[in-house]
């Protein structure tokens, strides 16, 4: 997805002042009649610039295009009616339960990282050195406490 805050050239915290002065600067430099460059650029530069803008001046366009874009949280709605499984009050985002959501977004296809001690104690290598070591040990006791 476009980024309309990059095309525009504003910070995403802009006002609506800011973006239609933004928009006004762009369209009279790209815009085809005035551009001294490729045209079918610049219509394509102010296609893109009318989209944003057009996306950006809407505050109910602009708050759901943040939220597809993942610039805002996303709104979280309490569902105070009463479940076939009878819980209450189950938190859910648009619709969906809300603990699903955030684990398929931080699990999705995540490869576990094992913890340092945990690759030592589990490795093949750990094992036969340990088993070397209380050989050593037992032969070392025998000769010591023999005698």
């Amino acid at each position: 997805m476009k980024n309309y805050y990059e095309i525009l050239e504003v910070k995403k915290n802009a006002s609506p002042e800011q973006i239609k002065e933004s928009f006004v600067r762009l369209m009279a430099k790209y815009h085809p009649d005035i551009y001294s460059g490729d045209k079918n650029f610049a219509q394509k530069i102010c296609s893109s610039i009318t989209e944003a803008y057009s996306t950006l001046r809407d505050p109910e366009k602009r708050r759901t295009y943040d939220i597809e874009m993942n610039l805002v949280p996303k709104p979280t709605v309490y569902n105070f009616e009463r479940k076939e499984n009878g819980f209450f009050g189950e938190k859910t985002i648009n619709g969906r339960n809300y603990e699903q959501e955030v684990s398929k977004k931080y699990f999705r296809n995540a490869k576990r990282k094992k913890s340092f001690f945990k690759k030592v104690f589990t490795s093949k290598l750990f094992y036969s050195l340990l088993f070397v070591f209380a050989i050593e040990m037992i032969i070392i006791f025998y000769f010591v406490y023999s005698k």
